[in-house]
């Protein structure tokens, strides 16, 4: 089937409405982000002062992409679902290129909303006005594309709404602890820094707090190479095992 741009638009629109009906994906995506990084300014960053502040920014940013980034995808599929529009769309000319490509760009668009309100509600409480540069943009655009690829999976495992909301959050509640967002890792018992090797979020933090408040660049990306090879990843298994068209 051939691609058609009029439809990958219809679809990216389509999800972003339904993603603003679901408020549950609204308080993840936008409220969720700014309530960590003031209770946790207030828990510990009285004491730590501004340096703490620089710490927590990335992981905040890191949250922000990772619960936005799921919880549009699983909202949107498990929508679908419930809904019957998924059968529809099966009998539509839609390609699987139109699809996947419109779960990227409807991913980055709201993962890009995300990471501005979260810079911004920085700003504004603490004015903390990180390093904007390349890899950090890069980073934000990998990050999406690999928990776009994560939440399809979750969509696969999950077939109804309930279930996947619950499965998005047993999934991104933990990764927030354990992957250096709120945190150091290095300050984790043993078996839990084992645990947060294999969480792609610690990378996407790591990668973040390089590039917008260390300035080590080299190190940025080089956690930017490990971003992206997850996200090629975790897309293909997402694209793999979330069967939106009959075979």
């Amino acid at each position: 089937m051939n691609f058609k741009l009029s439809r990958l638009i219809t679809e990216v629109r389509y999800s972003l409405v339904q993603f603003t009906r679901n408020r549950q994906s609204i308080f993840f995506t936008f409220i969720l982000p700014v309530l960590f990084l003031m209770l946790a300014w207030f828990l510990f960053g009285v004491p730590a002062g501004p340096a703490y502040v620089d710490f927590l920014l990335p992981g905040i940013v890191g949250i922000a992409i990772m619960g936005s980034a799921i919880d549009l995808t699983v909202g949107v599929i498990a929508g679908y679902r419930a809904t019957g529009v998924l059968k529809k769309i099966a009998t539509t000319p839609q390609s699987n290129l139109e699809w996947n490509l419109s779960r990227v760009i409807s991913g980055m668009v709201v993962v890009a909303l995300s990471v501005i309100v979260a810079l911004l509600a920085a700003w504004l409480a603490f004015g903390c006005i990180p390093m904007i540069n390349a890899v950090l943009v890069l980073l934000v655009m990998t990050g999406a594309v690999m928990f776009v690829g994560f939440g399809m999976a979750i969509a696969y495992v999950a077939r109804d709404r309930e279930a996947a909301n619950m499965a998005a959050f047993a999934v991104t509640f933990p990764l927030m602890l354990i992957s250096g967002s709120l945190s150091p890792v290095g300050q984790l018992p043993s078996f839990l820094q084992l645990v947060a090797a294999l969480s792609p979020l610690t990378y996407l933090n790591d990668g973040l707090r390089n590039a917008m408040t260390t300035g080590d660049i080299g190190d940025a990306i080089t956690n930017l190479a490990l971003v992206s090879m997850l996200a090629v990843m975790l897309f293909s298994v997402g694209t793999m095992v979330l069967k939106w068209r009959p075979d």
